[in-house]
């Protein structure tokens, strides 16, 4: 499909004066394009794809059919190939939403839900047929230092999961630092985890069978709601006053996560750890980077740093939920997540530790750009999946 631009739109190094300031023809194309790519041009590039692919060999388009896992001439019997692909490639669709819904403090907060059933597209949630055979839901929470970061930037990573999962997928626009210092994302996590637990059967999931996961400072949160839903702190809690009690209260009344999956997590206040003075300059995420996210974060915060809603390696984990930890080779905060899967393991945990050699702190961004951390990343989803379905049919076992 070819878009004709208009003729302001020339991509060439012309500079020219727009409103008393220099601009470049290159910011001018992104003003004029006013569609959303997301809704105008892929469903028209994907109509096109499906209607030209049935030119292809029949044997060919079977393999297709196949490799995607769609239905056989046996299960459809008046349904050629062509239509066949088109039927797997639909079941592949992932579709997503926006919702508002109220934050720790009442108000507003948005949620980016997805799922890979087609008959959910544009029409809300439903517990109609949905392709979630585990009947599990994933809870996301977006790493970047507390401090920038949202459902959009890691709205690539969240769509894979679910794609391939096949599980649904909420993604947690939680406040963000300096102006909501810590522990306004916690609160507002733990919030949206109870408005899951609440309505996650319109996801065709069990509130026994959330799962956690998240980036960074989003895998911070994750060990740290892990930790507070299987043994709440009253103590800790109380350290906010009445709105901490609040929170505590909540905390006793939702049911234990299914699991966890930290990526590249914040874990610790502490820095003493080697890969601090590894990979602490000249990589995506190094000491000043730390310092001025921990500032914004934790200067105005009405807790101490050390405390238990700070840092989840000072709490009680000795009941958190089986854990799948990610780390990245080349990463300031390797060594924490280490730490943290040690800790986990003298408690008896389920744990497993997967190590991304040769990547650096945020390498889930580089999935669509750089091949090698595109099947990386689609191992670790890949291999969260094999441990969540592990750890179901251990507890099926158990209560059999």
């Amino acid at each position: 499909m070819t878009i004709k631009l208009a003729s302001t739109d020339r991509i060439d190094n012309d500079i020219r004066e727009e409103n008393g300031t220099q601009e470049n023809r290159l910011t001018v194309k992104q003003k004029v394009l006013s569609y959303n790519p997301l809704t105008t041009c892929q469903p028209h590039t994907l109509h096109y794809a499906m209607k030209g692919v049935g030119y292809l060999p029949t044997p060919l388009l079977e393999s297709l059919v196949g490799y995607l896992k769609g239905p056989s001439s046996k299960q459809y019997l008046h349904a050629d190939a062509h239509l066949r692909l088109i039927l797997a490639v639909n079941s592949k669709l992932v579709h997503w939403e926006d919702k508002v819904i109220a934050n720790a403090d009442d108000g507003d907060m948005t949620i980016r839900c997805y799922q890979s059933d087609a008959s959910s597209h544009g029409l809300g949630f439903k517990k109609a047929d949905t392709h979630n055979s585990d009947e599990t839901v994933l809870l996301y929470f977006h790493g970047g230092g507390f401090c920038i970061g949202d459902v959009n930037t890691h709205h690539e990573f969240c769509h894979a999961v679910c794609e391939q999962t096949g599980w649904p997928i909420v993604s947690v626009d939680y406040r963000l630092a300096p102006e909501h210092p810590a522990p306004a994302a916690l609160k507002d996590c733990i919030t949206a985890y109870a408005w899951l637990a609440e309505h996650c059967h319109t996801l065709g999931a069990l509130p026994s069978r959330i799962v956690l996961a998240g980036d960074s400072a989003g895998g911070g949160l994750s060990t740290l709601i892990a930790q507070q839903l299987s043994a709440p702190s009253q103590v800790a809690w109380s350290d906010l006053g009445s709105a901490g009690q609040k929170m505590f209260d909540l905390l006793e009344r939702l049911p234990k996560p299914l699991a966890q999956m930290p990526l590249y997590p914040v874990t610790d206040i502490e820095t003493d750890y080697p890969s601090w003075e590894l990979y602490g300059e000249g990589l995506l995420l190094d000491h000043a980077d730390v310092a001025v996210f921990d500032a914004a974060c934790l200067d105005n915060s009405p807790l101490p740093r050390q405390h238990i809603l700070n840092c989840p390696m000072l709490g009680d984990n000795s009941k958190v939920c089986p854990t799948y930890i990610v780390a990245a080779e080349l990463d300031v905060l390797r060594d924490e997540a280490f730490a943290y899967a040690k800790q986990l393991k003298v408690h008896g945990i389920a744990v497993k530790t997967h190590t991304i050699l040769g990547a650096p702190h945020g390498f889930i961004h580089f999935m669509s750009i750089h091949q090698g951390i595109g099947q990386k990343t689609g191992d670790i989803i890949k291999g969260f999946a094999s441990f969540v379905r592990d750890v179901i049919n251990t507890q099926s076992q158990l209560a059999a």
